[in-house]
């Protein structure tokens, strides 16, 4: 499907070109068992561990640590000026939460691959066994992209906080005047996370009043979940695109109030 922002890309795509100097491959599987990456992962693709890239950050446990990423991102030989496509089996939150911490440090441009592994393995095309070779490198930070705040951008016309938790997890507590939307309400199948066509996506959003000229800011109980719905309204074309590092867990913890109900 044809989306605004193309985020997306195909295994075709991707196969084209990965022996390409300026693409990196990264495997979010890592995060779970490296095994999962030795026994099969896509050519030249380097073994990403998100987990190793999140501390208690100003208290909130899961909260994204900055240098432990940077750390990462120079030791898999990775430059700020490399394009990046992500995958895991299928479109899934670590995914996701990848996506929006490289896009958070300024990385040149991120990307997701439609379907995984999945998708890769029904297309029939070579993986790779063992570790891919790469050369380590120092990762020079770049500036955080505030795409609230570029330049060329006009003020936004409003700014909505959208709570994409489930209905009950909303209703026990969320911060006042946030917006509900369930992140499951924007798939189209849960096992594989596939996505509504863009035109029920663009339908769903306008029903809850949230435009492209709109600030949004997504959260959750600790990101994850949020970092999907940051990534489809990213697919979806938005700039104005925030997620709320640490939700809901760094909310109760500064002890601010909330809204039952």
């Amino acid at each position: 499907m044809n989306y605004p922002n193309t985020l997306l890309v195909s295994p075709a795509w991707v196969h084209e070109r990965v022996n390409d100097n300026a693409l990196a491959i990264l495997d979010v599987r890592a995060g779970q068992s490296h095994a999962l990456y030795s026994k099969s992962h896509l050519p030249n693709a380097r073994p990403f561990s998100l987990p190793h890239c999140k501390s208690a950050v100003w208290g909130a446990p899961d909260g994204l640590d900055e240098e432990a990423l940077v750390t990462q991102l120079g030791d898999l030989g990775l430059q700020p000026d490399q394009s990046v496509v992500l995958y895991d089996d299928a479109l899934s939150h670590n995914a996701t939460l990848g996506f929006w911490a490289l896009e958070y440090i300024g990385q040149a441009q991120v990307y997701l691959l439609d379907g995984g592994l999945g998708a890769w393995r029904d297309t029939g095309l070579p993986l790779a066994q063992g570790t891919s070779a790469w050369q380590a490198a120092p990762y020079t930070r770049q500036t955080r992209r505030s795409r609230t705040h570029a330049a060329d951008l006009p003020p936004a016309a409003s700014h909505h906080l959208l709570d994409v938790r489930g209905v009950q997890e909303y209703h026990a507590a969320h911060i006042e005047g946030a917006t509900h939307c369930c992140w499951t309400e924007l798939v189209q199948d849960l096992h594989t996370l596939t996505l509504l066509p863009p035109a029920d996506l663009s339908a769903k959003l306008t029903a809850l009043n949230l435009y492209p000229d709109h600030e949004i800011t997504t959260y959750c109980r600790s990101g994850a979940r949020g970092s999907f719905v940051y990534f489809v309204l990213r697919l979806m074309g938005w700039e104005r695109v925030r997620l709320y590092d640490g939700s809901m867990n760094d909310w109760l913890l500064r002890e601010q109030p909330v809204v039952v109900g």
